[in-house]
């Protein structure tokens, strides 16, 4: 059977769904979103959760991102009984000059209330967190997250009702006949004028089916839950230099997560458990967040396929395919953006110029930024690296 749609979403990540959703509420009203396992069962349903821009560093491009997410993510847990926005007191800690040196630009030009602490002022306020070789440290006032399971779910429950058709098919071939693109599943064919493609570690080998390529690269993200004897006021923290960062969850476990830089070459061989290496890493460094985390019992972990580009930004827009847009590259920001990520692209396919109403420079994210699209050897730089 062959399915006619205006708008093919593949990918039922965060920047999928939120892409399905805003195509409907905008009213599109055939909007099909294909998900070959289920929704948020790769990198959006095992993320930390930080809906919190400014409390990384340059990686952040305008605070319309950080500001239209944030409001999108109040909106969905006034519509929502399972979905709740957690926020904590937030640090970002420097354990060098030259992390010292960005804290006090990023606090210069940072869209929420911050200030600079030195090591004694942090002590004071965080006793559970480790002052010591920290040199600066960034306060954010608030640092909101929420579950990014219960938050893509709820946001698909939220689409499904605007009309949007989600099914669980995996996308065997996309092909583009007569002015329309055949999307070939293992159980239908959907025939449409425009696809979306936000599958992804995944969106690179959906690309080539139609002729598109970009450098890309898929790189692991691990967490960790350590559970202490006593239930810790902690914040919410990253730490660049030492390359870990975290949370306090619901119920008083503390995640610590640690991006890699390695890349990925086997997709489906990759495990999905933290690496040994990864474990020896945390049990060796973590006392430098916390000397309370030291003999803390790790109750579970996890690893998980994130998405690299060369300077680390996203690919957003159309390609040099006509009606063939591109939500990838996110490197760990799905859950943060997405919500953005998918507004803008749905403004693109309906004619409308998101440049009109957000102030953010969307050439940043020209998916064809890249001369060499054959170059994947690139050195990979996380979200929360300096």
């Amino acid at each position: 059977m062959v399915h006619e749609t205006d708008v093919t979403v593949i990918g039922a990540g965060m920047s999928g769904v939120s892409t399905a959703y805003h195509l409907a509420e905008g009213g599109v009203d055939d909007v099909v979103l294909l998900e070959k396992d289920g929704p948020a069962s790769k990198a959006s349903g095992r993320a930390a959760g930080s809906i919190s821009g400014d409390f990384f560093n340059e990686y952040s491009v305008g605070t319309d991102i950080i500001d239209y997410s944030f409001e999108f993510y109040r909106e969905l847990e006034a519509m929502s009984d399972k979905l709740d926005l957690h926020s904590r007191r937030g640090y970002t800690m420097s354990h060098t000059a030259e992390g010292r040196e960005i804290l006090g630009e990023l606090h210069l030009r940072s869209s929420s209330a911050t200030e600079m602490l030195s090591p004694d002022e942090l002590e004071e306020r965080e006793p559970h967190l480790e002052t010591e070789g920290v040199t600066a440290i960034l306060a954010f006032e608030e640092a909101p997250r929420v579950d990014p399971y219960t938050a893509t779910t709820e946001l698909l429950s939220v689409a499904t009702d605007r009309g949007v058709e989600f099914r669980t098919e995996e996308v065997a071939d996309v092909s583009k006949e007569s002015g329309e693109f055949v999307v070939e599943t293992d159980a239908e064919t959907y025939r449409s004028e425009t696809v979306v493609n936000t599958a992804g570690v995944w969106a690179r080998v959906i690309a080539n089916m139609v002729g598109v390529d970009f450098p890309f690269s898929a790189r692991p993200s691990e967490a960790i839950v350590m559970r202490t004897e006593e239930d810790l006021d902690f914040p919410e923290y990253n730490c660049p230099d030492i390359e870990l960062y975290g949370h306090k969850e619901p119920n008083g476990d503390i995640f610590v997560g640690k991006a890699g830089h390695r890349h990925i070459r086997d997709l489906e061989a990759f495990s999905t458990d933290a690496e040994e290496s990864t474990l020896q890493y945390v049990a060796k460094h973590v006392h430098q967040v916390s000397e309370k985390l030291t003999n803390a019992e790790v109750v579970n972990h996890w690893g998980e396929r994130c998405q690299a580009t060369p300077d680390r930004h996203p690919l957003l827009g159309e390609t040099e395919v006509d009606g063939f847009y591109l939500i990838c590259g996110l490197n760990g920001t799905g859950i943060m953006h997405g919500p953005f990520y998918g507004r803008v692209i749905a403004d693109l396919v309906r004619g409308e110029d998101p440049e009109e109403t957000f102030d953010v420079p969307l050439d940043f994210f020209d998916p064809h930024r890249f001369a060499d699209a054959d170059e994947e050897d690139f050195e990979i730089k996380n979200a929360i690296d300096w």
